[in-house]
C-alpha cells in the first residue's frame, strides 16, 4: 500500500478509482465476482463484500490494464505538496517546493533524486534540516564536525578545535589501529560475499532456464496425448508458483475454503489465499508443527511441542490449548464428535466439544506417523502394520502388514487404502476385502505425503517423496502418469483443492501445480 503523498495533476477518470476506498487505485487485482478493487482495500477487514453484488470479496489476480493507466497519471512531486490547512488530511501544492510534475509510475525515480529533498546535514545533527539542493552551500559555510571515529558511535560533535581536544581523550583513537585493521578483514568478507552472491545469482539464472526448458517440454508432450500408454498429457501438472515466507521445513499443508494452511519447523502456521498471497502468520506452537487437521469451524495443529492447538478458522485465533501426548503430536484425524492424535506408542481420541481426553488406543509398536478415519473406523500407520479401529468400541479389528518398513502416510477412499513407506514403496489394498492390490515402485525415498484425486475417469494418487519429486499414479492401471520435479529438497507434504495440488517441502517453499 503506497504511504506517501498522491496529489493528482489532472482530473483522473471516475473508472480510475477504487469502489470501495473512492481514491486512485493502488496496486488494482481483480477478484472472483470479476470487479477491479485495490488489493489492500480487499485484503484489509474493512470491506468484506463487493458494494456491486454483495458477494464476498476474494482476490484473483493483478488487473495490469488498470494498473498501466494509473502509471500514465500526472501528480505533482511529493516535496512539491503541503497538507491543508483545514485539517482535512487532504494536500495542496506548495509553492515553494518542486514544481516538478511526473508520471505516477515514474515517481520513485524522480523523487529519489528530487533537490527538494529534506536531508540532514552530514556533520553534525544540531544543524537544521535543508533542502538537497541547499547542502553543498551550507557545508561550504558548516563549522560542525562529528569525531571521525562516529562510525563506531562516538557521539562528539563539535567545531575542529574541539574536535582536536576530544581525540586526545576519545577510546576510539586509541583503537584505531586495530579498527583499521578490522575494518580491512570485514571489507575483504564482504567483496568474498559478493562474489559468491554472484556465483549463486548466475546457478540462480541456470536453474531458471532449465526450468523453462522442462515447462516447454511439459507443453511439447501435451501435444502428443496418447504418447505414452494410457497417459492423459492434456490433464499433466505443472507449476504455476511457489509460496516462500517459511523459516524452516513445511510438514504440514491443509486448504481450507479460499486459504491455504501451512505448519512448519519455523514452529509457526502461515496463511495463504489461493491468489498465492500470504495473509497472517499463527504463532503459538513452541516446536515445529507436524500436523493440520479441518474440521467443521476450526482447524487443529499438532506440534513437537506435544500440544494440540485449537484455531478459530474465520478469526484466525487460537481458541484452545490440548497437552495431548509426552511425545510429538505427528499426525490428526477427526471423524464425528472425535478428535485422534497420534504420537510415539500412542492414539488418543478427544471429544471436539469438551477438548477432554476420551479414550487412549493402545498397541501401537512404534511412532504413529499416520491417521485416517473413514466411516465408523480409523486406520493409523506405524512400523510395518496399518490396524483398523472400530470407532464404537476403539478395539483394532484388523492389521494390514505393508511392505517397507514404517509407515509414513495414509489415504483412504472408497475403494482403496494406501500407504507410503520409510523404504520407498506405495502399498495398495482394496477397501471391500483388504486384500492386496499391488505396490508402486519409483521413489528412492521416504513416502512422507500421499493425497487422493478423485476423477470420473480414473481415481489418481499424488505422493511426496525425499527424493525431491512428486509423483502422479493411476490406481486403476496402477502406473506412474508423471513426476513432478521443482523442489530443491525433500517434498515432505501435499494437499489437493479444487483442481490444484501444493506441495510442502524441507526446502522451505510451498510449490503450487495446476
Amino acid at each position: 500500500m503506497e504511504n506517501r503523498v498522491i496529489l493528482l495533476a489532472e482530473e483522473a477518470s471516475p473508472k480510475l478509482h477504487c469502489p470501495l476506498c473512492k481514491k486512485v487505485f493502488c496496486d488494482p487485482h481483480i477478484t472472483t465476482c470479476g470487479h477491479t478493487f485495490c488489493r489492500q482495500c480487499v485484503i484489509s477487514s474493512k470491506y468484506e463484500k463487493c458494494p456491486v453484488d454483495d458477494v464476498q470479496l476474494s482476490l484473483m489476480v493483478a488487473n495490469i490494464a488498470v494498473a498501466d493507466q494509473v502509471g500514465e497519471l500526472s501528480i505533482h512531486c511529493c516535496y512539491g505538496c503541503r497538507p491543508k490547512s483545514d485539517n482535512s488530511g487532504d494536500y495542496e501544492v506548495n509553492p515553494s517546493g518542486c514544481p516538478m510534475i511526473i508520471k505516477l509510475a515514474n515517481r520513485h525515480e524522480h523523487e529519489e533524486k528530487c533537490d527538494y529533498t529534506p536531508v540532514q546535514c552530514p556533520n553534525s545533527s544540531k544543524c537544521p534540516v535543508l533542502l538537497k539542493k541547499d547542502l553543498m552551500e551550507h557545508l561550504a559555510q558548516c563549522y560542525r564536525v562529528r569525531c571521525p571515529h562516529s562510525k563506531y558511535d562516538c557521539t562528539f560533535e563539535g567545531s575542529h578545535g574541539e574536535l582536536s581536544a576530544h581525540l586526545e581523550t576519545c577510546s576510539y583513537e586509541q583503537l584505531k589501529g586495530f579498527l583499521s585493521r578490522t575494518d580491512n578483514h570485514i571489507q575483504q568478507l564482504q567483496d568474498e560475499l559478493k562474489k559468491k552472491d554472484e556465483e549463486v545469482n548466475q546457478l540462480q539464472l541456470t536453474l531458471s532456464q532449465l526450468s523453462k526448458r522442462v515447462e516447454h517440454l511439459e507443453v511439447e508432450a501435451a501435444k502428443r496425448p496418447g504418447s505414452r500408454d494410457g497417459v492423459d498429457y492434456q490433464h499433466t501438472f505443472q507449476c504455476k508458483g511457489t509460496l516462500v515466507g517459511h523459516q524452516g521445513p513445511v510438514w504440514a499443508l491443509v486448504p481450507i475454503g479460499d486459504l491455504l494452511f501451512s505448519g512448519s519447523s519455523d514452529n509457526t502456521i502461515k496463511v495463504w489465499d489461493v491468489s498465492q498471497y500470504f495473509v497472517k502468520t499463527l504463532s503459538g506452537h513452541e516446536n515445529t508443527v507436524l500436523a493440520l487437521y479441518h474440521h467443521g469451524d476450526n482447524m487443529y495443529s499438532g506440534s513437537a511441542d506435544q500440544t494440540i492447538k485449537v484455531w478459530n478458522i474465520k478469526t484466525l485465533e487460537v481458541v484452545n490449548t490440548i497437552k495431548a501426548h509426552d511425545n510429538h503430536v505427528c499426525t490428526l484425524a477427526c471423524s464425528g464428535n472425535l478428535l485422534f492424535s497420534g504420537s510415539l506408542k500412542s492414539i488418543k481420541a478427544w471429544d471436539l466439544n469438551t477438548r477432554k481426553l476420551v479414550s487412549d488406543l493402545h498397541g501401537e509398536n512404534h511412532w504413529v506417523r499416520a491417521l485416517k478415519a473413514c466411516g465408523n473406523f480409523l486406520y493409523s500407520g506405524s512400523y510395518k502394520t496399518i490396524k483398523i479401529w472400530d470407532l464404537d468400541s476403539f478395539d483394532c479389528i484388523h492389521i494390514l502388514e505393508p511392505h517397507g518398513g514404517s509407515v509414513y502416510s495414509l489415504a483412504v477412499t472408497d475403494q482403496y487404502i494406501i500407504c507410503g513407506t520409510y523404504e520407498n514403496s506405495i502399498n495398495v489394498w482394496k477397501m471391500e476385502n483388504r486384500q492386496p492390490v499391488g505396490t508402486l515402485e519409483g521413489h528412492v525415498g521416504t513416502v512422507y505425503g500421499l493425497a487422493v484425486i478423485e476423477k470420473p475417469s480414473d481415481v489418481q494418487l499424488v505422493s511426496a517423496s525425499y527424493d525431491k519429486t512428486l509423483r502422479v499414479w493411476s490406481l486403476d492401471t496402477m502406473t506412474c502418469l508423471q513426476t513432478l520435479v521443482r523442489h530443491e529438497n525433500s517434498v515432505s507434504s501435499v494437499a489437493v483443492f479444487r483442481g490444484r495440488l501444493f506441495s510442502g517441502s524441507v526446502d522451505s517453499t510451498i510449490k503450487v501445480w495446476q
